[in-house]
């Protein structure tokens, strides 16, 4: 019993799931000081760029589910019906906190606003539907609830272009296609906009955020080729102990950085720092990679997601709700807030998981003859 469950834990990437959690924190210290500070000083101006981390993740998992896939199916036989069901898959995975986060927010941003105005509310709703939709980077973006929600937009519709290039032209997606869209892209940003960031930017034909997705993720998929050739050797302890130096070495120099510099163009530094250190943390490989395997870390990963998502519309109400108190105060109610909502997102969206077979399987009988 005691191997099946460390299999069990050794499926996850303890490492990848505690930066994510680090990397979620940091933005969450963005969004909090992003108009204030204490005593003169703004943790993490630069906290945004931890977006670009996800996105190479997104971009490295993405590769991964594509080439196992065209593993299955080497004549490319199946292309609709593999991206149908890998983006139904990617969907399902995060749907039920995305949309129990987009619901708690609709609400704490209506009450902080102390108007009950009925029309008003279901005209929000109706306007707001496309981001509960995952469409808001589309261009389709009425009332904002939860306007973190870009990145998840950009990345669902990033994937639903990339992934079928992927899985049909494999070798030629990764060594020739995936290296110039990353290139050019972020060339074409760098000399336009001078930054990565403003991801709810629309510029008159597409939203920054959807660009920014489309640039960073084949850079992901790159960093899954380049992860599959350093499993491929076994490795000596001092060499271990240099994977592991540089990858530390190259998060941290990324944390000092956007804990306290502002530099637009820096973005485009972190984001390759990123791509340095991402392949090694997941190709497991450095020595202190094995310290991470463990249920905090999964747990933290797991969390992860629900925090990026169940923050902003706390941050953005603070004001509405405790006018009195100082900001000291509030960033107290803050965290004891963000843990509650945390778990409500984490319990919810699990309860979803588990009764929604039988829901369906009620409606089935109800609406259909047997």
């Amino acid at each position: 019993m005691e191997k099946k469950n460390s299999a069990k834990l050794q499926k996850r990437n303890g490492a990848i799931d505690f930066w994510k959690f680090v990397f979620s924190l940091v933005i969450v210290l963005f969004h909090t000081f992003h108009y204030r500070s204490i005593n003169g000083i703004q943790p993490f101006i630069s906290g945004n760029s931890s977006v670009e981390f996800f996105f190479l993740v997104s971009g490295y998992l993405m590769a991964q589910s594509a080439c196992k896939n065209n593993a299955l199916y080497p004549d490319n036989s199946n292309l609709g019906k593999t991206t149908f069901h890998f983006m139904k898959r990617k969907i399902k995975g995060l749907y039920p906190e995305f949309a129990v986060a987009w619901m708690l927010s609709f609400v704490v941003m209506h009450l902080a606003k102390k108007s009950f105005n009925l029309t008003s509310i279901i005209s929000d709703f109706l306007t707001g539907i496309w981001e509960l939709c995952l469409l808001r980077m589309s261009g389709l973006a009425g009332y904002r609830a939860n306007v973190v929600t870009w990145y998840i937009s950009a990345m669902i519709l990033a994937m639903l272009i990339l992934y079928p290039l992927l899985f049909k032209f494999k070798d030629t997606f990764l060594f020739i296609f995936a290296p110039c869209l990353s290139i050019f892209l972020l060339g074409y940003m760098y000399q336009t906009f001078g930054s990565l960031n403003a991801g709810t930017a629309w510029e008159n034909f597409y939203y920054r955020g959807f660009m920014r997705a489309l640039a960073d993720m084949p850079l992901g998929c790159i960093l899954w080729k380049i992860c599959q050739g350093i499993k491929k050797f076994q490795y000596t302890q001092l060499a271990r102990i240099l994977f592991s130096t540089v990858e530390l070495c190259g998060y941290l120099i990324c944390l000092i950085w956007m804990f306290g510099k502002h530099s637009d163009k820096m973005s485009f530094v972190v984001l390759m720092i990123f791509a340095v250190c991402v392949p090694i943390t997941f190709s497991h490989e450095g020595i202190a990679a094995p310290l991470f395997d463990n249920r905090l870390c999964y747990f933290l990963g797991k969390a992860s997601f629900s925090l990026y998502i169940g923050h902003i519309f706390w941050i953005k109400s603070l004001d509405a709700f405790f006018p009195s108190y100082s900001f000291k105060q509030q960033l107290c109610i803050l965290v004891v807030l963000l843990i509650i909502t945390v778990a409500a997102i984490m319990g919810i969206s699990n309860l979803i998981r588990k009764y929604t077979p039988s829901a369906v399987s009620c409606f089935k009988k109800l609406m259909l003859k047997a």
